[in-house]
């Protein structure tokens, strides 16, 4: 998905920034850049967690309780995520928070192969769900 992809490129260029800057001001511009590169991913996500959760034989009901049920777990995996992310951060830049920083300017890059997983589901034709076109 491309909307990923430039996301992650963003997310990148703005830790680069971040890790390289010689003044405060310029961090602050690269922590801006970053909000706009990182804000794609979260919805993004969700969406694919959504696709995923609802490609089962599943109907009505059922599949919206399985796609609520993956839904919040996701959430929480968000939320862990989004903890022991400070916490490592912090832990890799405790001499320096350019290196801090530096760890997750390396692992956006994961985002740009996994970017295949965020397609959105093919849309099915009339004659693969059973109707007729005639």
């Amino acid at each position: 998905m491309a909307v990923l992809r430039h996301g992650a490129v963003v997310a990148f260029g703005a830790l680069l920034v971040i890790v390289l800057a010689p003044t405060w001001p310029v961090a602050v511009l690269g922590f801006t850049v970053l909000g706009l590169g990182v804000a794609v991913i979260a919805p993004l996500s969700y969406s694919a967690a959504a696709v995923l959760a609802s490609s089962t034989a599943l109907t009505g009901a059922a599949r919206q309780a399985r796609v609520d049920a993956v839904i919040a777990r996701f959430n929480q995996f968000n939320y862990v995520g989004a903890l022991l992310g400070s916490v490592l951060t912090g832990l890799a830049g405790a001499g320096s928070l350019r290196v801090g920083f530096a760890v997750p300017m390396v692992l956006v890059l994961l985002l740009l192969p996994l970017a295949r997983a965020f397609a959105p589901a093919p849309v099915p034709t009339p004659d693969q769900i059973g109707m007729s076109t005639q």
